[in-house]
């Protein structure tokens, strides 16, 4: 398993997560069998928004009965209806109840990440703030029953005012490559329906507010967890896919692990052959994780702007072209100027741009047509090194 690190959270989080969605209706000992098994290959990060009674119990038995940490990315403003099924809250008693409920049954008297679920528009926001839930979660936060506050989101535009408001340290997104190609504030449901997004659009590529909300989050060190990085499958088969092909989950995860800000995936798992192939990633070879025929399709329209996908790789001096544009580019979006959290990633590389000899091995196989050397140029003398 590999790990990324989370500003001010001591544990490194695995780039695989496990996202619960699929443990609803699953009895309590097949949860069990499946959370002990994700921790056995290093997952240690499980997205818990099901208000269900019976999968918070199993949850808890599963990270109180084996070794190892799991930790919990628990949601407030999901509880139960009527019928048993989960549905979205903004009144503040309830969510209280329910978050409560969470930590009795899973014996925790705190969760690491707190996530205030579903903010995808003004009204969403205004609502969580009139209520009073964006005041409780804070005091949760204050007293440590929340290590990192956080907010699911759909929507680049609300999600990047929400960043800016200075009160959340995480943010769970949707994000893959398809719904990047996003350019307005459709409705959560066409985008992931790709309704309005097509190959006969011919998007420009990424949406300037998602690119630029992945930097901002890099810049501040605010944690980006990813769910629907698959895109409920679709991604995955060539006749639902907006690209008109295939693309595989290595290279799904791949794409978003390249996103600045990225700390963990979190696809939603069913079976243990779901959790073996999902951890796979990690054994996969840069050539199976290799998103780049994308570039390929006319509504992926990124030739110039890199991609983080390391196709330009093997560097001869061991440059992390990836990682060097990747800071690079936060420091563009701030005008120039460093990010604290910026400066500080670039300056732990190894090895850094002003190793570059300018060979020129790297242009010859950037599929997107980026001059590597240039920016090399550039990233040393905006940070020096």
């Amino acid at each position: 398993m590999e790990y990324r690190r989370i500003k001010g959270i001591e544990t490194p989080v695995s780039v695989i997560g496990f996202g619960g969605v699929y443990l609803e209706g699953m009895p309590g000992e097949k949860i069990i069998e499946m959370i002990h098994h994700a921790m056995d290959l290093g997952v240690n990060l499980l997205d818990l928004y099901m208000p269900q009674p019976e999968i918070r119990d199993a949850i808890g038995e599963a990270i109180r009965t084996h070794p190892g940490k799991m930790m919990i990315q628990g949601h407030l403003c999901t509880v139960c209806g009527g019928d048993g099924q989960y549905i979205r809250s903004r009144n503040l008693e309830e969510v209280k109840r329910s978050f409560e409920d969470m930590l009795d049954r899973l014996k925790q008297d705190h969760v690491d990440f707190g996530i205030i679920h579903f903010l995808d528009s003004e009204k969403d926001c205004e609502a969580v703030e009139k209520s009073g839930i964006l005041e409780y979660a804070l005091d949760l936060k204050s007293h440590g029953v929340i290590r990192k506050l956080g907010f699911s989101s759909h929507n680049a535009v609300t999600a990047m005012k929400q960043v800016e408001t200075g009160l959340y340290e995480m943010l769970m997104f949707s994000l893959n490559p398809a719904y990047d190609l996003d350019h307005g504030q459709r409705e959560v449901e066409d985008i992931m329906e790709f309704r309005g997004v097509s190959v006969d659009e011919r998007a420009l590529g990424i949406a300037p507010a998602r690119i630029a909300l992945y930097q901002l989050c890099e810049a501040l060190g605010i944690g980006i967890t990813v769910m629907k990085a698959l895109a409920a499958g679709r991604l995955l088969s060539a006749e639902s896919s907006p690209f008109g092909k295939a693309m595989t989950p290595a290279q799904c995860y791949h794409y978003a692990l390249d996103r600045p800000g990225v700390v963990s995936v979190l696809p939603g798992l069913s079976t243990l052959h779901e959790i073996d192939e999902a951890a796979a990633y990690c054994q996969s070879t840069e050539a199976e994780r290799d998103y780049s025929a994308i570039a390929e399709a006319p509504s992926f329209q990124m030739q110039g702007q890199c991609m983080y996908c390391n196709h330009c790789q093997p560097c001869p001096m061991g440059i992390d072209v990836a990682a060097v544009t990747k800071y690079l580019d936060v420091a563009r979006e701030h005008g120039g100027r460093l990010p604290g959290a910026t400066a500080e990633h670039y300056k732990a590389l190894a090895v850094h741009a002003s190793d570059c000899i300018e060979c020129g091995s790297c242009l010859k196989r950037c599929p997107f047509g980026v001059d590597v050397v240039v920016n090399m140029q550039e990233a040393r003398r905006i940070f020096g090194l």
